[in-house]
C-alpha cells in the first residue's frame, strides 16, 4: 500500500458521497458558508455606502463632498465589511486574522481608488484629446466604471492575497473574481441608478443609498462566492511514521 494520502478536496464545505464518483447531494445555493457569504456582502456595502454619503448631508462639514467621500471610502468600507466577511471566513480558515483581513481591505481599497483615478485620467486623455473621440457621449461612464471598479478589484485582491499567504489555495482564483466582482458590481450600481431617474448624490435619500450598496454587495458576492469554495488551507504534510 502506498504511504501517501490522497490531496485533500477542493472542496471540503460540499459534503462527501460514500461514492467517489457521484454527484453533491446538497446544491451549492445551499451551501451555509456561501449563503452567509452573500449575507455580508449584501449587508456590509449597504451600511458601508449609506456612510459614505453621509457626506453629502452635511455641505457646512464637508464642503467638497466628492473628494471626502473618496478619501473616507477606503476606511469605511473596509472597517464595515473586513470583520464581516472575516467571520465567514473563517469557517473555512481557522487561522485567518480578522484585523488582518480588515486592514487588507482598508490599505487595498485606498491603492485602487489612486489606481482607478490614474487610469481613468489617462483614459479620458487619450480618448478625448488624442482620438478626438465622443467616447463619453455613447458608454463611456459604464466604461470608466468597469473599470475603476476592476482597478479597486484588483487592489484590494491581491493584498488579501498577501495576507492569506501560501498557506492558503485557490489565492488566483479570488484575485480574479475581487476583479470581476468589483467591476460588475460597480457597474450594476451605476445602472440601476440611471434606471432611478440618475438624481445627484445629495437629493438621494438613505433608502436609496442603501439599496444601491446592497445591489453592488450582492453582485460583488455571487462573483466572488464561485472562488470561495476553491479557498481551502493546504493540507499538512504526510510525515510517514517511524518503524
Amino acid at each position: 500500500m502506498s504511504s501517501e494520502q490522497p490531496e485533500q478536496s477542493d472542496r471540503p464545505d460540499i459534503p462527501a458521497s460514500s461514492n467517489p464518483g457521484s454527484r453533491p447531494s446538497v446544491p451549492i445555493l445551499f451551501n451555509p458558508i456561501i449563503g452567509a457569504w452573500l449575507v455580508v456582502n449584501t449587508v456590509g456595502f449597504a451600511i458601508a455606502i449609506a456612510l459614505m454619503a453621509s457626506v453629502f448631508w452635511f455641505p457646512s462639514v464637508f464642503e467638497r463632498p466628492q473628494a471626502s467621500m473618496s478619501l473616507v471610502s477606503g476606511f469605511v468600507v473596509g472597517v464595515v465589511l473586513g470583520p464581516l466577511q472575516a467571520v465567514v471566513l473563517r469557517r473555512k480558515l481557522p487561522k485567518l486574522k480578522g484585523w488582518q483581513w480588515m486592514l487588507a481591505g482598508i490599505l487595498g481599497s485606498y491603492l485602487g481608488v489612486g489606481l482607478g483615478w490614474i487610469v481613468m485620467l489617462w483614459m479620458i486623455y487619450l480618448v478625448l484629446a488624442v482620438l478626438n473621440l465622443p467616447f463619453l457621449e455613447l458608454a463611456g461612464g459604464f466604461v470608466f466604471l468597469a473599470i475603476f471598479g476592476a482597478a479597486v478589484g484588483a487592489c484590494v485582491g491581491l493584498v488579501q492575497v498577501l495576507v492569506l499567504g501560501k498557506r492558503v489555495r485557490g489565492r488566483r482564483r479570488w484575485w480574479v473574481a475581487s476583479v470581476i466582482g468589483r467591476s460588475l458590481g460597480w457597474l450594476s450600481v451605476q445602472l440601476v441608478w440611471n434606471l432611478l431617474g440618475g438624481k445627484l448624490p445629495s437629493d438621494v435619500t438613505v433608502v436609496e443609498f442603501l439599496i444601491y450598496g446592497a445591489i453592488g454587495g450582492l453582485v460583488y458576492g455571487a462573483v466572488t462566492a464561485q472562488a470561495l469554495p476553491h479557498l481551502n488551507p493546504h493540507p499538512p504534510p504526510f510525515v510517514e511514521p517511524s518503524r
